[in-house]
C-alpha cells in the first residue's frame, strides 16, 4: 500500500476544552482539556491513520517547540517530519 504524505505550513498546539454539558444563560465549566498537536496536515494525517491508511505528515516546526510538538504527535501516534524553522 501506499503512504500519503501530507504537508502544511501552519502546524499548531491546540487546547480543546471539554464540557460534560453545555447550558444556555449560565457559567458552563469545563470538566478537563486536552492539548494535542493541530494543524491541516496534522488533522489530515490523524483522520487518515485512524482510518487505517498510512500516512506521515511534514510540517515546519520552530526550534523553541519543536521537542514538544514531536512528543504531541508520537502520544497521538502520527508519523511526522519536521523541518527546522530558525525563528527571527
Amino acid at each position: 500500500m501506499k503512504k500519503i504524505l501530507t504537508a502544511g505550513l501552519s502546524p499548531a498546539i491546540q487546547k480543546v476544552i471539554l464540557f460534560d454539558s453545555v447550558d444556555k444563560n449560565t457559567v458552563n465549566r469545563s470538566s478537563s482539556y486536552l492539548i494535542c498537536a493541530s494543524g491541516k496536515s496534522i488533522n489530515t494525517c490523524r483522520v487518515l491513520i485512524q482510518a487505517g491508511i498510512d500516512a506521515q505528515a511534514i510540517v515546519p516546526a520552530g526550534i523553541e517547540n519543536m521537542e514538544h510538538f514531536k512528543e504531541l504527535c508520537r502520544n497521538d501516534h502520527i508519523p511526522m517530519t519536521v523541518s527546522k524553522h530558525q525563528e527571527g
